[in-house]
């Protein structure tokens, strides 16, 4: 299970605000097409994505809006459309 599995890109979105307790806020998030479906996968901060670029996807952990901990799917690798051969 050596494989790695790429999805493609479709929009970057990105959310800013105030949390309740005044802290502001930035992420950005990518929907990717996920076998067929679409998924919303979050971007950290020093990574580069465009729409039509492949990522690879694993899973981090975030703090929820109740203040526990949650997991979420994040990108991990971006391949180039130029690179994949499309």
């Amino acid at each position: 299970m050596n494989e790695k599995k790429y999805f493609k890109v479709i929009t970057i979105n990105s959310e800013r605000g105030v949390c309740e307790n005044g802290q502001p806020y930035y992420y950005k998030s990518a929907t990717v097409n996920f076998c067929g479906k679409l998924a919303r996968a979050f971007l950290p901060e020093n990574m580069e994505v465009r729409p039509w670029d492949f990522v690879k996807l694993g899973f981090s952990t975030r703090q929820s809006r109740d203040g526990g901990e949650e997991i979420i799917a994040t990108v991990v690798e971006v391949l180039k459309p130029e690179a994949k051969g499309e």
